[in-house]
Protein backbone atom coordinates (compact mmCIF):
# COMPACT_ATOMS: atom_id res chain seq x y z
CA UNK A 1 0.00 0.00 0.00
CA UNK A 2 1.38 3.39 -0.77
CA UNK A 3 2.62 5.30 2.07
CA UNK A 4 2.86 2.27 4.74
CA UNK A 5 6.32 1.62 5.10
CA UNK A 6 7.39 3.88 2.65
CA UNK A 7 11.10 2.94 2.32
CA UNK A 8 11.32 0.21 4.62
CA UNK A 9 11.93 -3.35 3.40
CA UNK A 10 11.60 -6.47 5.70
CA UNK A 11 14.91 -8.05 6.39
CA UNK A 12 16.59 -4.69 5.76
CA UNK A 13 17.19 -3.15 8.57
CA UNK A 14 18.30 0.53 9.06
CA UNK A 15 21.94 0.95 8.15
CA UNK A 16 22.58 2.64 12.05
CA UNK A 17 20.38 2.43 15.12
CA UNK A 18 20.02 6.30 15.26
CA UNK A 19 18.03 5.93 11.79
CA UNK A 20 15.67 3.74 13.76
CA UNK A 21 14.89 5.52 16.56
CA UNK A 22 14.17 8.48 13.85
CA UNK A 23 11.67 6.48 12.48
CA UNK A 24 10.28 5.54 15.18
CA UNK A 25 9.88 9.42 16.47
CA UNK A 26 8.11 9.87 13.50
CA UNK A 27 5.56 7.30 14.48
CA UNK A 28 2.14 8.31 16.07
CA UNK A 29 1.00 5.94 18.56
CA UNK A 30 -1.38 4.15 16.28
CA UNK A 31 1.59 2.91 13.93
CA UNK A 32 3.81 1.87 16.96
CA UNK A 33 0.91 -0.67 17.36
CA UNK A 34 1.36 -1.70 14.14
CA UNK A 35 4.87 -2.43 13.84
CA UNK A 36 4.73 -4.41 17.14
CA UNK A 37 1.53 -6.00 16.20
CA UNK A 38 3.58 -6.84 12.88
CA UNK A 39 6.66 -8.00 15.16
CA UNK A 40 4.66 -10.35 17.70
CA UNK A 41 3.44 -12.33 14.65
CA UNK A 42 6.46 -13.03 13.68
CA UNK A 43 7.61 -13.82 17.40
CA UNK A 44 4.69 -16.24 17.51
CA UNK A 45 6.05 -17.82 14.66
CA UNK A 46 9.71 -17.84 15.49
CA UNK A 47 9.98 -17.66 19.52
CA UNK A 48 13.87 -18.05 19.07
CA UNK A 49 14.06 -14.65 17.21
CA UNK A 50 16.45 -12.35 19.16
CA UNK A 51 16.41 -9.46 17.17
CA UNK A 52 12.42 -9.30 16.57
CA UNK A 53 12.36 -9.46 20.57
CA UNK A 54 14.64 -6.46 20.62
CA UNK A 55 12.96 -4.50 17.65
CA UNK A 56 9.71 -4.96 20.14
CA UNK A 57 11.31 -4.43 23.34
CA UNK A 58 12.45 -0.93 21.76
CA UNK A 59 8.85 -0.07 20.53
CA UNK A 60 7.32 -0.82 23.85
CA UNK A 61 9.54 1.49 25.74
CA UNK A 62 9.42 3.96 22.85
CA UNK A 63 5.53 3.99 23.58
CA UNK A 64 6.15 4.04 27.83
CA UNK A 65 5.58 0.31 28.31
CA UNK A 66 8.94 -0.61 29.98
CA UNK A 67 7.83 -3.56 31.56
CA UNK A 68 6.82 -5.09 28.71
CA UNK A 69 10.15 -4.16 26.82
CA UNK A 70 12.07 -5.43 30.07
CA UNK A 71 9.97 -9.05 29.18
CA UNK A 72 11.28 -8.69 25.68
CA UNK A 73 15.04 -7.80 26.61
CA UNK A 74 14.91 -10.83 29.33
CA UNK A 75 14.13 -12.56 26.72
CA UNK A 76 16.44 -11.64 23.73
CA UNK A 77 19.30 -11.67 26.47
CA UNK A 78 18.62 -15.54 27.22
CA UNK A 79 18.17 -16.60 23.41
CA UNK A 80 21.64 -15.24 22.41
CA UNK A 81 23.70 -14.30 25.82
CA UNK A 82 26.78 -13.11 23.94
CA UNK A 83 25.13 -10.21 22.48
CA UNK A 84 26.14 -6.89 24.26
CA UNK A 85 23.71 -4.46 22.81
CA UNK A 86 20.88 -6.65 23.84
CA UNK A 87 22.71 -5.94 27.60
CA UNK A 88 22.95 -2.68 27.20
CA UNK A 89 19.73 -2.08 25.75
CA UNK A 90 18.05 -3.94 29.10
CA UNK A 91 20.47 -2.03 31.39
CA UNK A 92 19.03 1.37 30.01
CA UNK A 93 14.97 -0.31 30.60
CA UNK A 94 16.32 -1.56 34.09
CA UNK A 95 17.01 1.49 34.43
CA UNK A 96 13.72 3.44 33.40
CA UNK A 97 12.16 1.46 35.81
CA UNK A 98 13.92 2.15 38.85
CA UNK A 99 16.69 -0.76 39.03
CA UNK A 100 19.98 1.08 39.21
CA UNK A 101 21.54 -2.31 40.34
CA UNK A 102 20.02 -4.56 37.73
CA UNK A 103 21.09 -1.49 35.08
CA UNK A 104 24.84 -1.66 36.73
CA UNK A 105 24.73 -5.88 36.25
CA UNK A 106 23.97 -5.41 32.37
CA UNK A 107 26.43 -2.54 32.17
CA UNK A 108 29.04 -3.98 33.89
CA UNK A 109 29.52 -7.32 31.33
Amino acid sequence: MAGEDEGAHQGNPPEEPGELLRMMDSLDPEGLVRMIGRLTEKIDQNPHDAGSLRLRALLYGQMGEHGLALADYDEAVRLEPGDAASYCDRGACRARLGDLAGALDDFDL
